[in-house]
């Protein structure tokens, strides 16, 4: 795993740090909301990025671990560089997942829920 600054838990990890070749994955949900009127950080650390490659990712939410529909608000704007990147979202739900779309070339991410 990656060097995390302040507090990391593993039960909110949203996807550990493998490759991902050109195309669409569905992550495996995790009970982390809902969160009220209080936002968690979502956070996408990218360490590798082939030529050409972008990675595109949002977070899908569900009362129950099914049925999983896109999350307003998740959406963060197309990665093509290594670097860490974060954005405050609001769990209204039980459920969230994370989805993401790699385009022409590998990239090796992570991603993470943590407190802002």
């Amino acid at each position: 795993m990656s060097d995390y600054p302040g507090t990391y838990d593993s039960e909110l990890a949203l996807k550990t740090s493998a490759l991902q070749s050109a195309g669409s994955a569905n992550g495996t949900g995790i009970a982390a909301g809902p969160c009220g009127s209080m936002p968690v950080k979502l956070v996408v650390i990218v360490s590798v990025v082939a030529s050409g490659g972008t990675l595109d990712v949002h977070l899908e939410d569900a009362a129950a671990d099914t049925g999983y529909a896109d999350l307003d608000n998740s959406t963060m704007t197309q990665i093509t560089a290594v670097g860490r990147y974060e954005q405050l979202v609001w769990l209204p739900k039980k459920w969230v997942r994370i989805v993401s779309t790699v385009g022409t070339a590998s990239v090796t991410w992570e991603a993470f829920l943590t407190r802002p």
